[in-house]
């Protein structure tokens, strides 16, 4: 009953100091976002609620009230945190930030740090609003007890006693309220407080030693499955502290865009980890090896989407020439933007935002402003992070990457070898080059994609791939051409390589050469006809999920030319052979066919 609860403050021996710290404690709790932004914070607030000598039932109350109250405020608190954050006391808590143990608090988070002075500052004033009521009841109530014999004789009767009982409870006072007003601080820590403290520590370190095992795993596949927007299945995931070493079995990763896939599965992977980066809540995976591992193979069990899925960007606005977008040349355009904006999105977390001051230029026509306001609505106010701030080494980081023959559905007779280098949510704060290279088992396919500039690489975002030997088929299939498929069979060469950077958004410019091969023309008018080469230059250029395509159409239409040109050479060819042989009355001799073939040209294979 919260008039009991309240009696108990007005009747207890609570002193000023006790109810003071718990309304600052209380409310400071109630302010934070969350374990995942402010765990560093969290613990040490809970902590320092239970070694002071603060009132609980007084903290915890403020804490409820405060909790509430930082959901509707969670605005206010972002932007506290923006002001503390990118305002005068910014070096103070860049500091903090890149420092070691408070690192771990979490202050790089905008809800964090502007929730703890919203949360301060509602705690100091009510605080000393708590401590002022209940001095005033007490004056009063010496006044009375001192002056006022009706009041005596009024609370000496058995019905107020009774009712005092029921609506205030029993109380703990021991002493006079004179007493009580002479008392300010009191014992400032509480020497249980402390010794349960220092059980909870050693619990708490037990509990982790014991079962390691499953509580990493837990966290490891949480975290794999927010970050990768679908189911993550994990058998096992285990650190061992002596060798600093990481152990994961059992990974599976369901493909958002196909959830009867997985996108990644794997046996096993093994990854030394840089233990110094800890304490600064940095990870470190020096060297993490992905063993008998496979992509695009069916799941027994659908996976589940997680969050909401990546925002296809708009197309950019037309220019001269006949540019179009994926939904004027793809049957399919819907699931390969999602796929791409998927991509996309993994591309952007592994570049990283570009740094702000400091000489980096912001991404092109977006202000810090405004990109924090895109990350709200993205990720709500409590995960927006002042990234910029971070020093010295970025929060996560692979220093090499390596899996071998791994099987891919796709391309049955062959595996592929991927090796990546200095992959990091914050690129610009390594120097060494940042590449993921893919090559398969017969050179068919291959990729290069560098991960944003560095002090020894000035090429900075580059993505170099090939696919030989594709059947043209298996892509034609779901081009669009005015409802009929102009090419069909042979085989087609991809080479695409071109830049990309960081805008606000993945924007490419990717030219593409595609080789087609032995492939039939549908000639308009004239049947089919078989090229043995045949060159489509293609750009690309625009948002990676969702661009600009344009098709060097007049090279097109001058290939079909020649081929309809061919096309009626061969009929003339075989009609004239034909006449020939009627008025003979018998087959071409061979030197004469040869000579008809080189006068009109030969059959093109």
């Amino acid at each position: 009953m919260i008039t009991r609860k309240l009696g108990k403050l007005l009747r207890g021996n609570a002193t000023p100091f006790q109810l003071f710290s718990a309304c600052i404690l209380g409310s400071m709790l109630g302010f934070m976002p969350g374990m995942t932004q402010a765990s560093g914070l969290i613990v040490v607030l809970t902590f320092a609620l239970l070694v002071l000598n603060a009132n609980i039932g007084l903290a915890l109350l403020f804490f409820g009230i405060t909790k509430l109250a930082s959901l509707a405020l969670m605005p206010v608190s972002f932007k506290a945190g923006q002001f503390l954050l990118d305002g005068p006391t910014r070096g103070l808590f860049q500091g903090f930030i890149n420092a070691p143990v408070l690192a771990l608090f979490g202050f790089e988070y905008y809800a964090t740090t502007g929730g703890l002075l919203i949360g301060t500052v509602v705690g100091i004033i009510a605080g000393f609003a708590v401590v002022k009521a209940i001095t005033g009841f007490r004056k009063k109530m010496v006044s009375l007890e001192e002056t006022s014999e009706a009041f005596k004789k009024f609370t000496s009767t058995g019905w107020a006693k009774f009712g005092t009982w029921l609506f205030l409870g029993s109380g703990v006072k021991k002493d006079s309220y004179a007493d009580l007003l002479n008392k300010k601080m009191g014992l400032p820590v509480r020497p249980m407080g402390i010794v349960l403290v220092l059980l909870l520590a050693v619990a708490g370190w037990g509990a982790v030693q014991m079962g390691k095992g499953p509580i990493m795993t837990k966290a490891l596949k949480d975290g794999l499955a927010q970050a990768n927007g679908a189911t993550v299945d994990l058998e096992n995931a285990e650190f061992d502290f002596k060798e600093n070493r990481l152990t994961i079995t059992g990974l599976a990763i369901a493909d958002a865009t196909a959830l009867d896939t997985d996108i990644l599965r794997a046996a096993k992977l093994e990854a030394d980890v840089g233990a110094a980066d800890l304490l600064r809540k940095r990870l470190r995976l020096d060297r993490l090896v992905i063993s008998d591992a496979s992509h695009g193979e069916k799941r027994s069990t659908p996976g589940k989407h997680i969050g909401n899925p990546p925002k296809i960007s708009e197309p950019p606005p037309a220019k001269e020439g006949d540019a179009k977008t994926m939904d004027d040349y793809l049957s399919q355009a819907k699931e390969w933007k999602a796929k791409l904006a998927k991509l996309k999105e993994w591309m952007e977390k592994l570049s990283g935002p570009k740094k702000e001051g400091e000489g980096a230029e912001a991404p092109k026509g977006e202000t810090l402003e405004e990109r924090l306001r895109r990350q709200v609505e993205q990720l709500g106010y409590a995960n927006v992070r002042a990234d910029h701030l971070l020093t010295k080494s970025p929060l996560f980081i692979i220093g090499e990457l390596l899996a071998e023959k791994v099987r891919v559905v796709q391309l049955p007779d062959e595996t592929l070898d991927i090796k990546a280098r200095n992959l990091s949510t914050h690129p610009w704060l390594v120097a060494e080059d940042k590449d993921i290279v893919i090559t398969s088992s017969k050179d068919s396919v291959g990729a290069r994609i560098l991960l944003g500039g560095s002090t020894t690489n000035t090429a900075g975002n580059a993505f170099d791939f090939h696919y030989r030997g594709l059947a043209t088929d298996a892509v034609a299939s779901g081009i669009k051409f005015g409802g009929k498929t102009p090419i069909s069979g042979g085989t087609m060469d991809i080479f695409a390589k071109g830049t990309w950077k960081n805008e606000g958004g993945m924007v490419v410019d990717l030219p593409l050469a595609v080789t087609l091969k032995n492939a039939k023309i549908t000639v308009p008018g004239g049947g089919e006809t078989t090229l043995e080469s045949l060159n489509i230059p293609i750009g690309i250029e625009g948002p990676l999920d969702n661009p600009r395509i344009k098709v060097e159409s007049k090279a097109f239409a001058n290939v079909l030319a020649q081929a309809g040109m061919q096309k009626a050479k061969d009929l003339i060819k075989d009609k004239a052979g034909a006449e020939i042989e009627k008025a003979l009355g018998g087959k071409l001799p061979g030197g004469a066919k040869s000579l008809l073939d080189g006068f009109l040209g030969g059959k093109k294979k």
